[in-house]
């Protein structure tokens, strides 16, 4: 009796046992699931020192990424490489030696799969290139492509318009900053006539918007056409002439402006990065457009001032994450990364923790329910995550 009775004892504390590890294990499983926080089962691919400056998605589901890093374990991937949905990589890809010491800042995926990139490189796997190139879909440099008829040291930025048509923001040889279009073999479009221009510290930002069949310009820039001032942010037509019916400004109270810009499907505009006042009313580093160029003062950001966006996403609810530096540790808008609801007021449902220890330089929407941030991090809510991460949403 006295045995049974034992082992009636030790049965009893084995199941709380059992009991207390399965609700610690529920509870944590219930707390990574939580929008903000990371997904663990994404996997750690890049080496120390990455850093990860643009995400690309492609109909198929695989991701890509470019910037400076080099990937660690059997498969080695340089500078560009491409992951299989679950983070994983993806062996039939391959640049090779890639940019060479250069720098990959920008990355643009084309309808047909072939990929722009574009930096501060002059070869692509040990061949002579220009700072704006094309790979094929395997990784490949695409050789019937290729930059003419224009000088360019620096590409900053890329986008693609409806016809295929490529423009980009770049500095040439002698530090000028400009934009500029190009055909679909990397020629330059002549008939594309820029009309501001600035010094090499300025780095245009550019945007097509298919629905308007126009062109955005942000950056440092003051300009005055047919006596209206342009400062900041511009909508230009086609053929680069300015688009008077759009007149904004947009200012910044100390030296670095920055305005990125992203047409939004509601025909307004998201502007961010790093400025003060839109129009003359405060607005810190993130606003809505109307598409006359007003302000849209129904969006008014919880940004304070100190940080720096360098990336946005919207969801299909509205919701815009934000991704930067300088984010403050003792708000909500913390760890370089933070989600705002519709009307710019923060989502307090979003828990990133502690965020990313250093800039968060791209974020990406991957499906309904994650997003992946890149960046110069290497590490998320103290988690070790070498630039690149998968986040719930």
């Amino acid at each position: 009796m006295k045995n049974l009775s034992y082992s009636k004892i030790s049965f009893s504390v084995s199941g709380k046992i059992i009991f207390v590890v399965f609700c610690s294990l529920f509870l944590s499983l219930q707390i990574f699931a939580v929008p903000g926080r990371l997904d663990l089962k994404f996997p750690q691919v890049l080496a120390n020192g990455a850093s990860v400056r643009a995400i690309e998605i492609q109909p198929d589901g695989k991701i890509l990424i470019a910037g400076e890093f080099s990937t660690r374990g059997a498969i080695l991937r340089q500078d560009v490489a491409r992951l299989n949905a679950d983070g994983s990589l993806d062996p039939t890809f391959n640049i090779g030696s890639g940019a060479n010491n250069g720098e990959i800042s920008v990355m643009k995926l084309q309808s047909d799969g072939k990929i722009l990139i574009g930096g501060f490189f002059n070869n692509i796997n040990g061949v002579f290139v220009s700072p704006v190139a094309r790979l094929n879909t395997d990784g490949s440099l695409d050789t019937t492509f290729n930059l003419a008829g224009i000088n360019v040291t620096f590409a900053f930025d890329l986008d693609i318009q409806a016809d295929g048509k490529i423009l980009i923001s770049a500095m040439n040889s002698i530090g000028t900053s400009f934009v500029a279009r190009l055909n679909v073999n990397g020629g330059w479009d002549s008939s594309f006539n820029f009309p501001f221009y600035g010094a090499g510290n300025n780095s245009f930002k550019v945007a097509f918007a298919p629905s308007e069949n126009k062109i955005y310009v942000g950056g440092n820039f003051s300009s005055t056409v047919n006596q209206i001032e342009y400062r900041g942010l511009a909508r230009l037509n086609l053929n680069g002439t300015v688009d008077t019916s759009f007149a904004i400004t947009v200012n910044y109270s100390q030296f670095g402006l920055i305005v990125d810009v992203e047409p939004l499907p509601n025909g307004k505009l998201l502007v961010w990065g790093k400025f003060d006042t839109v129009n003359g009313v405060t607005r810190r580093n993130l606003a809505i457009i109307n598409s006359n160029g007003s302000l849209d003062t129904s969006f008014n950001p919880a940004t304070r001032g100190t940080e720096i966006i360098l990336s946005v996403a919207v969801q299909s609810d509205r919701k815009i994450i934000v991704g930067g530096s300088n984010f403050t540790s003792n708000t909500f808008l913390r760890g370089n990364i933070a989600r705002l609801n519709a009307d710019g007021t923060v989502d307090t449902t979003f828990n990133q923790g502690r965020g990313a220890n250093a800039a968060v330089r791209t974020v990406k929407i991957q499906g309904n329910n994650k997003l992946l941030i890149g960046g110069d991090f290497f590490r998320y809510n103290s988690f070790p995550r070498r630039a690149l991460a998968q986040i719930n949403l």
